[in-house]
């Protein structure tokens, strides 16, 4: 499989590595999208032992594998997942490992994009808001019975936003909420009625101060959540915080002391730094507040109640890790980076038939690089008709793959269309958002002269138009057997079109190119080609070929 190592800078290498086995209590998910945080481009610069490893710890995907122990989760369950920080096996990879404990369910409304944005965040804000040796404020099945202040520093953050949703759930209010051009977010998740406001840091800093006094209306303010933490937060809550019973806590530690505590509190102002890693250290209180609430998240989701910090999305599979790091280090904030999505497989040969569409299958299965049950990785369209006209409008659109053997039949949906009809279609489904858990760039046809010779079409959008105000495709005629590592390299690898072609045969004017193979023939002592080959021959021996 492909992993993303992350150096200083940063820097981000693509290397090639075996998907991971997990351990007692560990489940595999095979990655769809990938969360991204500051500290992924941070920790490898402030640990010299963390400069090259994988830094992605935000999961979203399907359950591959389960270890020994683990009872609550199967093959095939959508999930998300925080990955244990500065372990191996991290989000930026293809599969990637958690502990089951730090594992939870997605509702079948929630996409992955909206799932890869949950797990470090909203967990930071439960064990700042709920654990016993930071906020301590009440739980939401125990909600408050009285108004309890509580200042969000950073509303708009993804941090702020779940705090601010987990604290209405325990009935914490007057929400004091400090935020800058983001308030019209934050106003959409506070209840007005009940004293809560938004406070603007862009006035200045004792603009801040005197906003939160104000908000408070003479009432003591005993909690403050900082999900800032630098540029005079810590200062300017320490001016509101009441010095005797005042708690706060932080996302950050001061500059250079991560057991520090800020000198701009008295002494009997209980300070903390919310460590979201502590939901996998050896406390059993800590892996329980983690255990129980990435099950509540799971509930939120479904109910309605809950839900993730709106999100951009970065293309370019484990290639757009570099990019997102560098966007994040500049400033801009980046939740989720897709890895391999399910490509779509067109077939426009006639006459074809169930046995045909097996044997177009399970040459294109990823026998070498995957295993039974994620190693299928192309959706076949079997119908002109658009994939959203026969769904109902609040449903999302997830296709699987599709896994051979396919049901007896003529598929001829295709039958006679010519690649120009493929591509509109394909452009079609992508400005519909819906199928954003399928790719929309790469696409595979199997025409008359596939069937003959076992090649394909391999298609790929790019960003220019044609004269007649169509969006161009890449082209390229490659064996079926080649076609999944090549898709790959394209999807996940972020590799350009010419560099998976022959680079010295220039792209023609209608968008071709000449495939030449750098794949290497297979091994026939290998153990997967030999699984392959017996595969073949008992799909024969059963009339499926």
């Amino acid at each position: 499989m492909k992993e993303a190592i992350v150096y200083t800078g940063p820097k981000v290498e693509i290397r090639d590595v075996d998907i991971p086995k997990p351990e007692r209590n560990q489940v595999v998910i095979k990655v769809a999208v990938s969360g991204s945080n500051p500290k992924d481009w941070k920790v490898p610069e402030w640990m010299e032992q963390a400069n090259g490893t994988n830094q992605g710890d935000d999961i979203a995907g399907t359950i591959y594998a389960v270890g020994k122990g683990v009872t609550e989760f199967r093959k095939g369950d959508r999930v998300a997942a925080f990955h244990e920080m500065n372990t191996p096996h991290g989000s930026y990879a293809e599969y990637a490992v958690a502990w089951d404990h730090t594992t939870f369910f997605l509702p079948e409304k929630t996409s992955f994009e909206e799932g890869a944005a949950l797990p470090l965040a909203a967990m930071t804000a439960a064990v700042g808001l709920y654990a016993s040796d930071r906020l301590n404020l009440p739980q939401p099945w125990s909600p408050a019975s009285k108004p309890i202040p509580l200042v969000v520093y950073g509303a708009s953050s993804a941090v702020g936003s779940y705090v601010i949703q987990l604290a209405k759930r325990s009935n914490i209010h007057p929400l004091i909420c400090v935020s800058g051009r983001a308030q019209e977010h934050v106003e959409k998740l506070i209840d007005r009625s009940k004293g809560d406001t938004i406070v603007d840091y862009r006035k200045g800093d004792d603009a801040v101060v005197q906003g939160i006094k104000d908000a408070l209306k003479g009432e003591k303010l005993q909690y403050a959540y900082d999900a800032v933490s630098e540029k005079n937060s810590p200062e300017n809550i320490a001016k509101v915080l009441d010095s005797k019973s005042g708690k706060a806590t932080f996302v950050l530690p001061p500059k250079g002391n991560w057991a520090g505590k800020h000198d701009c509190y008295d002494g009997s102002v209980h300070q903390s730094t919310t460590m979201v890693g502590s939901v996998h250290s050896k406390n059993p209180a800590d892996r329980d507040l983690g255990y129980v609430y990435f099950r509540y998240l799971t509930r939120g989701l479904e109910e309605g109640w809950f839900s993730g910090q709106p999100q951009e999305v970065v293309p370019g599979g484990l290639g757009g890790v570099q990019s997102a790091l560098e966007r994040l280090k500049d400033g801009t904030p980046i939740c989720a980076i897709h890895l391999l999505m399910p490509g779509y497989l067109f077939i426009t040969a006639a006459d074809v038939d169930d046995k045909k569409v097996n044997l177009i299958l399970l040459n294109l299965r990823d026998w070498y690089h995957s295993h039974e049950d994620s190693w299928d990785d192309f959706y076949l369209v079997k119908s002109r008709v658009d994939l959203h006209e026969e769904m109902l409008s609040d449903v999302e659109y997830i296709p699987d793959p599709t896994s051979p053997p396919v049901p007896p039949m003529i598929y001829d949906g295709w039958t006679g269309a010519n690649i120009a009809e493929v591509e509109r279609f394909v452009t079609n489904q992508a400005l519909n958002h819906r199928t954003h858990e399928i790719n929309n760039a790469l696409f595979l046809l199997v025409d008359e002269q596939g069937m003959i010779d076992r090649t394909c079409v391999l298609a790929e959008r790019t960003n220019d138009w044609t004269d007649d105000g169509a969006i161009s495709y890449n082209k390229v005629r490659l064996p079926w057997v080649d076609a999944y590592m090549v898709f790959m390299a394209l999807d996940v690898a972020n590799e350009s079109f010419a560099e998976c072609c022959d680079m010295d045969v220039e792209r023609d004017s209608e968008g071709w190119w000449k495939y030449e193979s750098s794949i290497d023939g297979p091994d026939p002592d290998d153990e997967k080609e030999k699984l392959k080959e017996a595969t073949i021959e008992q799909f024969r021996q059963d009339g499926r070929l």
